[in-house]
C-alpha cells in the first residue's frame, strides 16, 4: 500500500498548509479538531474515488478536505452529546475550548465542508456535490437520533439497527467516494456503483467494530466490553435477545443483574457465543463485504480498483 501512504502524505502536506482568515478563537479550535490524529479514511476515499476515474489529485484535494471537515464536525458535536472528554487520546474540543466554542466550531465546520467540497468545478458539478453533502449530513443526523432513541428501548429490530448504522456511519463513506467520482465526471451508473460500494463497506466496517468491541483483543490497547456495559443495541445484543433465553440471561444482557462489570462482560460474551449471535454477526459482515466487492467489479474504471479491494479487506480483517 505504498501508493496509499504516498497519497496520504501528500494530502496531509496540503491540509497542513491551509490557513483561515477570521477570529483565531474560532479557527484555532477547528485546526485542533482537524489535527488530533485519525486515519483520514474518508478523505482518502475521495482521492481514490476520483483517481479511479482519471481525476488528478490536485483537483481532488479541496473536496477531500471538505469530506474530512464534515466527518470531524460530527465528531465535535458527538463528543458534546456524549460528554466524551477524550477524542483520539486528546481532550475533546469542548473540553479544551468550552461547550459554547465546541457548538460554534462544529457549526462552522459543517458550512466549511460545503464550501471546500465544491473544489474548482463548474457550477453543474458543484451542485451535484453540494446536494450529496447536504443529503449525507441530514442522514448522519437521522442516524444519530436513531442511536439516541435506541438507548431508551429494550427491543430494537435488526432492520432498524442496520438503517441506523447506514445513516450514521456508512453513507459518509459512500459520499466520500461519490464526491471523488463526481469530480472525475464518471458516468451516473459508475457514480452510483462507487457510492453503493462505500455504503456497503461502511456497514461492514461498523459490524466489525461492534464485534471487536465485545470480542477483540485487549493486548491492542482497547478495553473490551464497552458496548456490553452500555447495553448498546448492536446486532450481537439484538440477536441474543431474540433467542430463547432464561430471565437471568436477559437480565445480564440488559444490565439488570447486580454483578461486577467483569462478571457481566464474561457472562454476556458467553451468551452471545452460545446463542449464535457472535457467528451471525461475522457472517453478516462478510456478506456486506461480498456485496461491496460485487459493486466494485461492475465499475468501468480507468485505473485499478485493487487499492479499494485492499481497503475493503482491511476493514473486515482488522483487529483494532
Amino acid at each position: 500500500m505504498r501508493h496509499l501512504d504516498a497519497m496520504l502524505a501528500q494530502f496531509d502536506a496540503y491540509t497542513a498548509s491551509l490557513r483561515n482568515e477570521g477570529p483565531s478563537s474560532l479557527y484555532e479550535p477547528i485546526q485542533y479538531a482537524m489535527s488530533t490524529g485519525g486515519k483520514r479514511v474518508r478523505g482518502l476515499l475521495t482521492l481514490y474515488g476520483g483517481e479511479l476515474f482519471g481525476a488528478s489529485l490536485h483537483d481532488l484535494y479541496k473536496p477531500a478536505y471538505g469530506i474530512e471537515l464534515l466527518h470531524n464536525f460530527t465528531l465535535v458535536h458527538d463528543d458534546i452529546m456524549d460528554n466524551a472528554e477524550l477524542r483520539r487520546g486528546k481532550p475533546a474540543v469542548f473540553i479544551k475550548y468550552g461547550i459554547d466554542s465546541g457548538i460554534l466550531v462544529g457549526d462552522n465546520m459543517s458550512m466549511m465542508a460545503l464550501q471546500w467540497s465544491r473544489g474548482n468545478l463548474d457550477p453543474s458539478h458543484q451542485a451535484a456535490i453540494i446536494n450529496c453533502m447536504v443529503d449525507t449530513s441530514i442522514e448522519i443526523c437521522q442516524g444519530q437520533q436513531m442511536d439516541m432513541d435506541f438507548e431508551e428501548r429494550d427491543l430494537v429490530l435488526e432492520s432498524e439497527y442496520l438503517q441506523m448504522i447506514t445513516w450514521k456511519t456508512a453513507v459518509l463513506l459512500g459520499a466520500a467516494l461519490k464526491v471523488g467520482a463526481t469530480v472525475a465526471q464518471a458516468s451516473p451508473e459508475d457514480i452510483e456503483r462507487i457510492y453503493r460500494f462505500g455504503e456497503l463497506i461502511g456497514i461492514a466496517f461498523q459490524l466489525q467494530d461492534d464485534y471487536l468491541d465485545s470480542f477483540g483483543d485487549e493486548s491492542f490497547g482497547k478495553r473490551i466490553g464497552g458496548d456490553i456495559l452500555n447495553t448498546k443495541k448492536t446486532i450481537l445484543l439484538i440477536k441474543s435477545l431474540e433467542s430463547a433465553l432464561s430471565e437471568e440471561d436477559r437480565n445480564y444482557l440488559l444490565g439488570k443483574n447486580e454483578v461486577t462489570e467483569e462478571e457481566r462482560i464474561a457472562r454476556v460474551q458467553q451468551i452471545m457465543t452460545d446463542c449464535g449471535a457472535k457467528e451471525y454477526l461475522k457472517t453478516l459482515m462478510l456478506d456486506y463485504h461480498r456485496q461491496a466487492l460485487e459493486q466494485l467489479d461492475a465499475i468501468s474504471a480507468k485505473n485499478s480498483t485493487q487499492d479499494l479491494v485492499h481497503i475493503a479487506d482491511m476493514i473486515t480483517q482488522r483487529t483494532t
